[in-house]
């Protein structure tokens, strides 16, 4: 690396960054990547952004979570991805900064990474084609865009929950302004339900059963398209462990029996139905 016309030097010095990293001598690590990035110019931009990355990891992991956002951030104004969004937003999260934390998550919301908007259309219009190889290379390339589309809902469902119950007065505020800013994008519609249930369940934690009950049954008032099977299931499920716990079998029944016909797969749901069953046994045997 010291060798001036080597063309490689600043991949070098990437990897030596990464090494000092792996041995948690972050200062060192952050020092080769800055020297990278001097090193490797404007040409490889993805490469820099990379490396940026990389910095904002290093000061996350020594606590500094301003420097990190100075890296994050720029990374989001040159070429934003959801990761280093997440990032962001877990850093404004570390600082309590309730209004960044708004404005990085809805930056997260916005991302549009290449390819994911086709994945989107070819799942609802089809993708035909004769040719066996071409099929071939269309089903890798749509495998690796599911998964990429996968790991971006994963992190904004994290980034979400994160957030939600400190970026308003109170839990129930900020869990409203969340499902509300998901409701209003087109591709996040289904995380918005996911809140929902996240936010009965906060409910629990906090036992508060009675509220926790009202928004899970809310979701059989609203309009069904809102909300796929799988999520009805879970929904279903939650209420039918409510009424469990709370003695009520005729109604833990009757949701457990809704949670597995909307999805027969959901373990969760097959667990209550057969300990309400289990249960009608024992009340049965009393009875006699």
């Amino acid at each position: 690396v010291k060798n001036k016309q080597y063309p490689q030097s600043g991949r070098l010095r990437v990897n030596m960054g990464n090494i000092y990293f792996k041995q948690g001598k972050f200062p060192s690590a952050i020092k080769m990547y800055r020297m990278a990035l001097d090193q490797i110019g404007n040409t490889g931009k993805e490469l820099r952004f990379k490396i940026m990355r990389n910095i904002g990891n290093a000061f996350v992991r020594m606590g500094n979570y301003q420097d990190a956002i100075m890296s994050y951030e720029a990374i989001m104004e040159g070429r934003p991805d959801f990761q280093s969004g997440f990032n962001l937003v877990v850093c404004y999260f570390a600082l309590g900064d309730k209004e960044r934390m708004k404005k990085g998550f809805a930056k997260l919301l916005s991302i549009r990474e290449p390819g994911m908007e086709n994945s989107n259309e070819e799942e609802e219009n089809g993708n035909e084609t004769d040719d066996e190889e071409e099929n071939m290379e269309d089903d890798e390339l749509k495998r690796v865009q599911k998964e990429k589309k996968a790991q971006a809902k994963h992190l904004i469902v994290q980034a979400a929950k994160l957030i939600a119950p400190k970026i308003e007065k109170t839990f129930v505020e900020g869990f409203d302004y969340v499902i509300e800013t998901l409701r209003a994008t087109d591709s996040y519609t289904d995380i918005a339900s996911d809140m929902e249930i996240s936010k009965a369940v906060y409910f629990l934690k906090h036992k508060k059963p009675k509220e926790a009950k009202e928004t899970l049954l809310a979701f059989e008032k609203k309009d069904q398209k809102l909300h796929d099977s799988t999520t009805m299931s879970r929904a279903y499920t939650n209420v039918c462990f409510i009424y469990f716990l709370e003695g009520d079998m005729k109604n833990a029944d009757q949701y457990g029996t809704l949670a597995i016909k909307s999805d027969r797969y959901n373990a969760k749901a097959l667990v209550n139905k057969g300990n309400c069953e289990m249960r009608k046994g024992q009340l049965a045997e009393e009875k006699e």
